[in-house]
């Protein structure tokens, strides 16, 4: 994981991270990405600032429903 990623956890402003989201990116032979770039592509990372969104694109990841 990448130190920038791995910093903003530690700091609790990531509060949790989903993988296999729907819209997962697939690597495509030969594809080259840098973990900073394929991380949000592979993982739903909900923070504070997003939270809401997430519950509302995303109720099957609520409790609240």
């Amino acid at each position: 994981m990448s130190p920038k990623l791995t910093g903003l956890i530690k700091e609790g402003y990531i509060e949790v991270v989903i993988a296999g989201t729907p819209e997962v990116h697939i690597m495509k032979k030969g594809e080259e990405k840098t973990p900073e770039e394929l991380f949000p592509e592979r993982f739903m990372i909900v923070t504070r600032d997003n939270l809401e969104e997430i519950i509302r694109k995303y109720p099957q990841y609520s409790e609240r429903r």
